[in-house]
């Protein structure tokens, strides 16, 4: 009986002394912001630092991504992911797991991306000894489940269960993702028959290092002078092959209106100039060849990244110049922007499927499609020259002898055709000129809603007829007894008058009646609509702004009642 005690007393101790063999890690990272747009995006490092000399268990440790799949494995090229081993004196290779570290398998999951590693038996570390997974490339575009600003997370653990032991928190933080992209479009109202301003697109990075330069630019021929090793964004692995581009797509636009894009465009404050003769510190973005009217892309360049660039939230102020012909259409253009790089053709479309093979999927960064704003915001709008006159009662009675004079001046040319507008400099005020009033020439359209003969469901429409083309400078003047088919019997009631030149006036002048009590003789200036093409519509409120899907728009529904605001 003491012989089995004693048997199963050293067989107890040879227990306690294999499990003490293990080697346990502590888990620490260095988190990244990814975009969520993004394709191969970089997920934050993972080390494993040993706490105890061990020795090791023959392990296998598994990394999962929670809810992210990798879009790269250890044997993708040319920007695999990597594993290193180092030593609290020395850099990598270094320490007792140099050399005994080997590659798993990587696999995407319905869970998230897992990435294993193989440890030897027997390895004997320093404490302080380190093992580190880096460049794991997410595909943040097909993520789920996790918002912007939310974190990705990785667990660990080994395989068999007990072969290796870590600290807690075993789930640690490895990346967060945000919009890379942000943008803002100051639309502009241009006419046929008058110049006007410029509209605006300001592109903004979601977060500071969101745009990089890889490699030398291509429209500028800028070279990447700020190696990428230590960006922000990626900060432990070789340089990338592609730079940020921002895509820009105008939509609707109308025929003879074109876009001229500016070629370069620099950054604001606090980011300063960028000088390419010297390599400066500032950032541009350069117009790449083959941009259109309607589809622009702008390359990122930086001479300083991680010093001034990755530093600062960037802003770019893209100004192009619209030209509109006297022909051009009538509309309302939107613009977006996007991030490219886009997706590839053989870029999968699936969280669950594998990583890509070597040489496959290869431009890194790249993203999916999400153009901003949505809905779309207006660009350019374009519209006739016109003013619109309300005539608010013209009485036609032939057996009374009432009759209307209705009369239109067209004051598009004046002593000066100019205005006045005070700029600012470092000297003071100055005054500069600028022309406002250009001589314009059109007809006018006169729609008559008779309260004498009401319109029939059968015979809805109004009244019309249309004047002989006005000259700036010019009046013209009628009664209404002779402008068919006005004068088709007895006409009460108010005509509207649309015509196709800017600054027109009318005035009416009512008389008849005469031999009898209700003999009058009254005028009136004529009022004038606002501009539906300028403000948008003829409205009788202002309209609201509401939310819808989470953006704010244009909302139908008048949270104000104000009024048409119709004036002389």
């Amino acid at each position: 009986m003491k012989r089995y005690l004693v048997l199963t007393t050293l067989l107890f101790l040879v227990g306690v002394a294999t499990a003490s063999a293990q080697v346990t890690y502590q888990i620490t990272t260095v988190p990244t912001f990814v975009i969520d747009s993004g394709r191969a995006e970089v997920l934050g490092s993972i080390r494993l630092t040993a706490t105890n000399v061990g020795p090791s268990v023959g392990s296998t440790i598994q990394v999962l991504y929670q809810g992210v799949s990798c879009d790269n494995s250890f044997v993708s090229t040319p920007h695999g992911i990597t594993h290193v081993e180092g030593s609290a004196a020395l850099p990598p290779p270094a320490g007792a797991f140099s050399g005994n570290v080997t590659t798993g398998a990587v696999q995407n999951t319905a869970a998230g991306c897992i990435v294993s590693i193989v440890v030897a038996n027997a390895v004997v570390p320093a404490v302080g000894d380190y093992i580190q997974i880096s460049n794991a490339r997410g595909r943040i575009d097909l993520v789920q489940g996790i918002p912007d600003g939310g974190n990705i997370n990785a667990s660990l653990n080994a395989s068999p269960s007990a072969s290796s032991l870590f600290t807690a928190p075993t789930t640690v933080v490895v990346a967060t993702p945000e919009p890379g992209l942000v943008v803002t479009v100051d639309g502009v109202t241009r006419l046929q028959c008058v110049g006007g301003g410029n509209p605006e697109i300001v592109v903004e990075e979601g977060f500071n290092s969101a745009f990089v330069q890889n490699v030398a630019t291509v429209a500028g021929s800028i070279p990447n002078v700020d190696p990428p090793v230590g960006h922000a964004r990626y900060p432990d692995h070789l340089s990338a092959n592609a730079n940020t581009e921002i895509h820009i797509n105008v939509a609707n636009l109308q025929t003879g209106v074109t876009v001229a894009w500016p070629t370069l465009v620099a950054a604001n404050a606090p980011i300063p100039a960028f000088v390419a003769a010297t390599n400066g510190a500032g950032s541009q973005l350069q117009l790449l060849p083959g941009s259109t009217s309607t589809s622009a892309t702008y390359e990122y360049a930086c001479g300083d990244q991680t010093g001034v660039c990755d530093v600062n939230t960037e802003i770019f102020d893209i100004v192009p110049t619209v030209t509109v012909s006297l022909t051009a259409g009538f509309g309302t253009a939107t613009a977006q922007a996007t991030l490219y790089p886009t997706l590839l053709t053989n870029d999968v479309t699936l969280a669950s499927q594998a990583p890509d093979t070597p040489g496959a999927g290869n431009t890194r960064p790249r993203f999916a499609l999400r153009y901003l704003n949505v809905p779309a915001d207006p660009f350019i709008t374009t519209g006739p020259c016109t003013t619109t006159l309300l005539y608010p009662w013209v009485v036609l009675v032939p057996g009374l002898a009432y009759d209307t004079g209705i009369s239109i001046a067209n004051t598009s040319a004046d002593m000066t055709n100019t205005t006045f507008s005070p700029v600012g400099n470092a000297a003071g005020w100055t005054s500069a000129t600028v022309d406002e009033t250009a001589s314009q020439s059109g007809t006018c359209s006169l729609y008559g809603w008779n309260t004498a003969t009401p319109a029939t469901p059968a015979a809805p429409a109004a009244l019309t007829y249309t004047t002989p083309s006005i000259p700036a400078g010019a009046s013209w003047a009628n009664s209404l007894s002779q402008i068919a088919p006005f004068n088709a019997g007895d006409f009460t009631g108010y005509v509207i008058a649309e015509c196709n030149f800017q600054y027109g006036h009318g005035f009416a002048f009512i008389s008849g009646g005469y031999g009898t009590s209700s003999a009058i003789a009254q005028g009136y200036t004529a009022l004038i609509i606002p501009d539906p093409i300028i403000i948008g519509a003829r409205r009788a409120c202002y309209p609201g702004i509401g939310n819808v899907n989470g953006f704010l728009v244009s909302n139908p529904v008048c949270q104000e009642q104000a009024g048409e605001g119709l004036g002389q």
